[in-house]
């Protein structure tokens, strides 16, 4: 039987691109602004804007070089150097312990950032305003959308000097524009593997950028992007 399942992949591969790993690391965070959050896995000051991210080798057309990404999770550390990540669908991040969260949740965070992230996204206060968005999005427990606040709940930005109240007024204004949600077809997570060597920090962030090709191909390729890891694992044990 594993021989028959592996001729089906190994056929599979010869007829399309194999999506596998990627690496990045991120370089700056700009336009954004350093303020105080607390959540359910972090307390502390921190970067929230726009995580430019270089990426290298994904395979995905479009994809490697300088990207714009946003941090999907709060509670680990942004990498300095490249790290490997794995592509995966936008309600299958971020990795376990902090997610997944889900396809609710995945809908909402796609409808924001369909109607934030553009071109007029440029000055610090609306960076970090629509970080502390995507965070509120993702960290906070209730899937009900008129529960997400930045100012209080399980996630939320502290008070501080005028640009980062501003960017706490403009992110729950953003936040008010979430209804029922929309496709995130048009988004991908970046995942840290979680063999990665850096358990005395904790493990990298995962982000959520824009797709570059058509959502429908895409899911193709991460879905042999995944069987590919899976036969290097069934391989190596056979």
């Amino acid at each position: 039987m594993k021989r028959v399942v592996l001729l089906g992949v190994i056929t599979a591969f010869c007829c399309t691109p194999v999506l596998a790993g990627l690496e990045l690391k991120q370089t700056v965070v700009q336009p954004g602004l350093s303020l105080r959050v607390e959540s359910t896995g972090y307390d502390g000051w921190t970067d929230a804007g726009v995580y430019n991210l270089e990426i290298k080798d994904s395979g995905i057309p479009g994809l490697d070089g300088i990207k714009p990404a946003f941090c999907i999770d709060i509670w680990d550390v942004n990498p300095s150097k490249f790290a490997e990540y794995d592509p995966v669908a936008l309600g299958d991040a971020p990795d376990p312990g902090a997610g997944p969260m889900g396809a609710i949740k995945a809908r909402h965070l796609a409808e924001l950032l369909d109607a934030w992230w553009n071109d007029d996204l440029d000055t610090n206060i609306e960076g970090a305003a629509l970080q502390l968005a995507v965070w509120e999005v993702v960290d906070e427990g209730s899937e009900d959308p008129t529960q997400y606040n930045v100012k209080t709940g399980d996630f939320f930005a502290r008070s501080g000097n005028t640009s980062i109240n501003a960017a706490r007024n403009l992110a729950n204004t953003m936040l008010d524009s979430i209804t029922s949600g929309s496709s995130y077809s048009g988004y991908l997570a970046l995942t840290n593997h979680q063999t990665d060597e850096i358990s005395a920090l904790g493990k990298y962030q995962d982000y959520v950028v824009r797709v570059p090709v058509p959502g429908a191909v895409l899911l193709g390729m991460i879905g042999l992007g995944v069987a590919s890891r899976r036969l290097r694992r069934l391989t190596s044990a056979a």
